[in-house]
């Protein structure tokens, strides 16, 4: 089936392969000299069949010879070194193509609670200039393995050691189990591989060619099927508006990229995407579109949910007739419905939800389920009465059925929809005038006015002119009948043409004064042709300027009128009229919150009654049906009907797959349990990926299989995906499933985003999308920002946009005490345990500023009336570093500080907050610090920020290689904006010590995680003569180290 099938081999290998070490456990242990020779003993065969793991041939062992314990909990181990294999004779072989590798978990960056035993970033560079090439020998193997271990931990596996941790004297062998370990995404990529055809969406994910570009669509065309808005308090910005027309045009199989920057509006798109798909089919009377929103983080995932839930509605400037339909229409008029979203969450996320309480329409076949809920026959009775008792006070009468409602939505729906190609007509006539403005009269009314008089003053004056003309040439002709006829006959004689010239001189002589042009000769033939010549030129003028002045009046009629029609509208739909000449522009947005609007509410009535319908005549249905529908079509009748009521499915990546998918029992077999498991692939009409520079490509694939077409959105620039598959294991893949030929085409297939490892799904979608909107990426571009204030995202557009985004806040001083970009001189130092870092002065800096300045914040907050928001909610606190996150929130307590979320970059993804407050911790003079590496980290830690952004770092150290990301920052942090200094430890000692006095800091505060954090940066802390810290398995505690020792 050629490439795309060796590229989904690829993905689904690279999927078990992620995160290998945890899927392998025990094992069989094996001593390190055996593992060395790969001769394996009788009795070391023995074990492995009585443990049920010996299989010879073609089976996946991972030797594994460096183990090491914790000396004091012998349930902490470190084993990072795996050599694939497989056992053959007694002996072991290396497995082509699948290199030693050092799991991910052990190398830095890491998020993990591990021990961190070397770098990515040497792992790569090793990977890179060694390629694996062992075929038959295990020599080569472990050769192989111990100069890559030796490369990237600095030590030989022999004499590999970690302080606090005991080497076994044994290795372990691993088998890597063959089959589906209850994982959807895997049992959907076993079922792909064994189908003969791919689905098209599959296969266009899966190309590894670069789409060619087509050019973009106008402005207005897709318009037309933009029907439906969710809210109607903001329009779409013109980057949003661009993308959702370009998303009308594509076709089944074909994938739209949108680059989303961060407070672009990507949420609004979906939104209005999810709308205008609910409106169309309902106009059409067709089944509602499966449509479903898709990402692999469930931060992104609650956004679009908690989106889903609200509805917006246009603040009126004065009452109108329309405006109290629209009040009628908000809200739903099932009054259990809640939201525009299903969720369809894990079993454990389904649990969690369940024991703190939420507001979600959750749906799980074997669980809680909202929809099957409405269809209890008591509540659907109730539901029915208050619908048809809503719809009754909107239409003010009375209605016999739900079919007769439906009908009357319906004609409202038509309405609707004719007004808003009405409002079309009008915006497009208003563009044609704007486009003939701009051309002919520099864009300017007052020009046109202008040109219009002078046109009409030139006029006046050639119609006199003309009248002249007119009157000289029919005088010449009553002159010429005058003249002999003997000269007509005799014309060729000299005499006679002297006579007429010397008689053609009384006519000139009569009409000198008045002629408009002087005659240049006494011929009759000159007179003549001059005469006629010059009225032509007149008419001609004058032709000319009559249709210029008719074309200007035209203009000025159209725009004229247009901007009446606009008034009128706006009046009507109780809007304030004015005096600005409309444009296309201005026309759609107010489509967006009128009509629009007004088209997505009926649109939602619509699709209450068809349910109501349908949920009635379910018992009838069954009792009619000629032919009983399988197990496949009933899932999908059942998810048209749930999108009658919810246009919009809502879940994980991970959970997609099994959502989409029934079992099917075998009707020949007895038993119960025998039959497969079917997939609903191409039933998904609209796939909506977010958050996509985040997902790695092997987890989404099954997915595009679901779907018809899909719209992926999200930027590149900003959190990358977390995937423990080692590099050396991805390499090894790409080249064993022949994805690539040698290691010469790696640089290729990374840029192509398409790698395991390293690559995402947006970018797969930019080059696979057939639009480009600027130089940065294929697909379209939101550039309308409306988070931050200029100040702020004026670096994050330095940084990593190429300036082409639109600062569209204004740039307000909420907080008139902080500077909009600031920082505070800490003169700390960064420490670290070796699986991360942590810089004490800064963490109590940062507590100690927010106690000092904490009222202020919450009385510049909550001016506003009403406003009672928390500190929370206005205060997030960004680091790269997990431990110094623990060591603030710490601290944070101890100053009575709650309730703040303080992180890395996850914790905040997707998220905002008024004041971001950034712990560098690590400040190198060098530039090398972690945050450095890419652009992605600081351009998402400072793009939370709405209002103030402050680093908190040693400002002598802090971003001083311009060319870094850090030297930008600080380019765009004058050095007056400093907002605080601490250049001792004083402070911290006394907060250490205030700790250790009030012993507030129980074990049992942290949960499992951060009490292992503190206790690390406990061990750290003893040796360097500050702090003692006393702990035992209750309690720990802080004293002064008296003895400086």
């Amino acid at each position: 089936m050629g490439k795309e099938q060796d590229v989904l081999r690829y993905y689904f290998r690279c999927f078990r392969d992620d995160g290998l070490s945890s899927k392998l456990g025990e094992g069989v242990n094996l001593s390190y000299q055996e593992m060395e020779r790969g001769i394996v003993s009788e009795e070391f065969l023995r074990r492995l069949l009585k443990s049920g793991k010996l299989e010879e041939g073609e089976i996946e062992y991972h030797v594994c010879p460096v183990v090491l314990m914790h000396e004091k909990d012998k349930f902490q181990t470190v084993a990072p070194l795996y050599i694939p294999a497989c056992i053959k004779d007694g002996r072991f072989f290396p497995i082509p193509h699948r290199p030693p590798y050092i799991s991910r978990e052990y190398l830095s960056p890491s998020s993990e609670d591990k021990v961190a035993v070397g770098s990515v970033e040497k792992m790569d560079r090793y990977v890179m200039k060694h390629p694996y090439m062992a075929q038959d020998h295990w020599e080569e193997a472990w050769h192989y393995a111990e100069e890559m271990f030796r490369a990237v931990t600095g030590s030989t596996m022999r004499t590999f050691a970690i302080k606090g941790y005991a080497r076994s004297e044994t290795g372990r062998v691993i088998p890597l189990p063959e089959k589906p370990q209850g994982s959807a995404i895997e049992s959907a990529y076993q079922e792909l591989l064994s189908q003969d055809r791919l689905p098209v969406l599959l296969k266009e994910y899966l190309s590894l060619e670069d789409r060619e570009k087509v050019p973009l669509l106008s402005a207005e065309a897709g318009a037309d099927k933009h029907l439906g808005q969710m809210n109607g308090v903001f329009p779409l910005s013109d980057g949003q508006r661009e993308s959702l027309h370009h998303l009308f045009s594509i076709e089944n199989g074909e994938i739209l990229a949108v680059n989303g920057p961060p407070g672009t509006g990507k949420t609004t798109l979906i939104q209005n995407v999810v709308a205008s798909l609910w409106v169309e089919a309902a106009l059409q009377e067709k089944e509602p579109p499966i449509i479903v929103a898709a990402s692999t983080n469930n931060q992104a995932v609650t956004n679009i949910l908690e989106s889903f839930a609200k509805e917006g509605m246009l603040s009126e400037s004065h009452s109108s007739e329309w405006m109290e339909k629209i009040k009628k229409l908000r809200g739903r008029w099932l009054p259990d419905v809640k939201s525009y979203g299903i969720y369809f969450p894990s079993s454990d996320k389904a649990k969690k939800l369940q024991e703190k309480g939420h507001d979600y329409q959750i749906v799980r076949f074997n669980g809680e389920n909202f929809m099957e809920g409405l269809e209890e026959r008591r509540k659907f009775h109730e539901l029915k009465n208050k619908f048809i008792e809503r719809y009754q006070q909107f239409a003010k009468r009375s209605a016999h059925s739900i079919k007769e409602i439906r009908a009357h939505l319906h004609e409202e729906l038509k309405k609707t929809h004719q007004a808003i190609l009405d409002g079309m007509e009008l915006a497009r006539k208003l563009e044609d005038g704007r486009k003939q403005l701009h051309a002919e009269f520099e864009g300017s009314l007052e020009t046109l006015q202008k040109r219009e008089q002078e046109w009409k003053e030139q006029l006046e004056e050639k119609d006199r002119l003309l009248d002249q003309t007119e009157a000289l040439k029919q005088s010449w002709r009553a002159f010429r009948r005058k003249e002999p006829l003997i000269w007509k006959i005799l014309s060729l004689f000299t005499s006679v043409e002297e006579k007429r010239e010397g008689r053609n001189r009384e006519f000139i002589a009569q009409w000198r004064e008045k002629a408009p042009f002087v005659f240049s000769s006494f011929s009759t033939s000159s007179i003549e042709q001059s005469i006629v010549h010059y009225h032509d030129e007149v008419r001609k003028d004058w032709e000319e300027t009559s249709a210029c002045l008719q074309k200007a009046k035209a203009l000025l009629h159209t725009l004229n009128e247009g901007k009446k029609e606009f008034n009128r509208w706006l009046v009507a739909f109780g809007r304030t009229g004015t005096d600005d000449l409309p444009d296309l522009g201005s026309v759609l947005r107010e489509l967006d919150r009128t009509l629009r609007y007004e088209a997505f509410l009926l649109a939602t009535h619509y699709w209450e009654a068809r349910w109501l319908e349908e949920v009635e005549g379910l018992p009838r249905l069954e009792q009619i049906r000629e032919k009983r529908p399988t197990p496949k079509e009933r899932r999908i009748e059942l998810y048209h009907r749930y999108a009658k009521l919810a246009p919009c499915f809502v879940s994980t990546l991970h959970m997609l797959p099994q959502i989409m998918s029934v079992w099917q029992k075998d009707p020949l077999a007895y038993e119960k349990n025998k039959g497969k498991t079917e997939y609903l692939f191409e039933v998904i009409d609209l796939l909506i990926i977010d958050e996509a520079g985040q997902v790695a490509p092997q987890i989404a694939a099954p997915s595009f299989a679901l779907a018809r077409k899909a719209l992926v959105v999200g930027d590149t620039l900003q959190i990358e995906p977390v995937v423990s598959l080692p590099s050396a294991v991805d390499v090894g893949n790409l080249l064993g499933f022949k994805v690539m030929k040698d290691l010469s085409q790696l640089e290729e297939m990374e840029a192509k985003g398409i790698t395991a490892a390293k690559g995402n799904v947006m970018k797969i979608a930019q080059r696979r999308s057939k639009y480009q909107k600027n130089e940065l990426a294929g697909g379209m571009f939101l550039a309308e920002h409306r988070r931050c204030v200029p100040e702020i995202i004026g670096f994050c557009n330095s940084l990593a946009y190429d300036n082409n985004l639109i600062a569209a806040r204004p740039n307000e001083h909420k907080y008139d005490f902080l500077p909009h970009m600031g920082y505070a001189d800490i003169e700390g130092q960064a420490e670290a345990d070796g699986t991360s870092k942590f810089n004490v002065m800064e963490a109590e800096a940062i507590a100690s500023w927010l106690k000092r300045n904490k009222e202020k914040i919450l009385d510049r907050s909550n001016r506003k009336a009403g406003s009672k928001r928390e500190l929370g909610e206005i205060v997030g606190i960004v680091t790269p570093f997990r431990y110094q996150s623990t060591l603030i929130k710490a601290f944070l307590s101890e100053c009575g500080i709650e309730g703040i979320t303080v992180g890395t970059l996850h914790a905040l993804q997707g998220a905002e907050r008024d004041i971001i407050l950034f712990s560098a911790v690590d400040t190198s003079a060098k530039g090398n610090a972690f945050y450095d590496r890419k652009p992605n980290m600081l351009n998402v830690a400072v793009s939370r920020a709405k209002d103030s952004f402050i680093v908190f770092a040693n400002w002598k150290k802090f971003g001083r290689v311009n060319h870094l990301p850090s030297g930008k920052l600080r380019s765009f942090i004058p050095e007056e904006n400093k907002v605080y200094e601490q250049k001792d430890e004083k402070p911290v000692e006394q907060l250490l010590r205030q700790m250790a006095n009030r012993n507030s800091h129980r074990s049992e505060k942290w949960n499992k995680g951060e009490h292992k954090i503190i206790q690390q940066i406990i061990h750290i802390h003893e040796n360097r003569g500050q702090v003692i810290i006393n702990k035992d398995q209750s309690k720990v505690e802080v004293v002064q180290n008296q003895s400086g020792s």
